[in-house]
């Protein structure tokens, strides 16, 4: 049996990387899904649904990773400064969202749609990549 004050001096780390191990693979996977689903809407002649289908995946990597970057930034600021912050650069993020959808019904409806879907694939992709890393849904499926 190990004695009680061997555990003393050791910290634990409650964020350990476990956790977060699926958070490259969401937009690898929106990247590669994404692109794959534009060449063949491009091949079967759906040019407007291919370019909305690639660019939408695009940019859905880049809103995740601003928005994960905007997360840490903030946390690593006091409070109210950091409230200040999230805000000011939220509705920058929210406005190059608008003009990306707005560059899309541009090119066609069925463009804005393709990256609509390239938006609900990567909701899909990341509520399913956090799902399987959640210790309690490891439980309920036996694992």
């Amino acid at each position: 049996m190990t004695p009680p004050g061997f555990y003393k001096g050791q910290k634990k780390n409650p964020a350990s990387a476990e956790k977060t191990d699926w958070i490259p693979w969401v937009p690898l996977g929106t990247l590669v899904s994404g692109l794959s689903g534009s060449w063949l809407a491009f091949h079967f002649g759906q040019k407007d649904l291919s370019f909305g289908l690639g660019w939408g995946s695009l940019f859905n990597v880049l809103n995740f990773y601003s928005l994960k970057i905007l997360t840490e930034k903030v946390l690593t600021r006091g409070e109210v400064e950091g409230r200040k912050f999230f805000w000011f650069l939220n509705m920058i993020r929210w406005m190059v969202m608008a003009f990306a959808c707005w560059w899309f019904l541009s090119v066609s409806p069925l463009c804005l749609a393709g990256a609509g879907a390239g938006y609900f694939w990567f909701l899909l992709i990341l509520g399913w990549a956090g799902w399987r890393s959640d210790p309690l849904g490891k439980k309920i499926n036996g694992k």
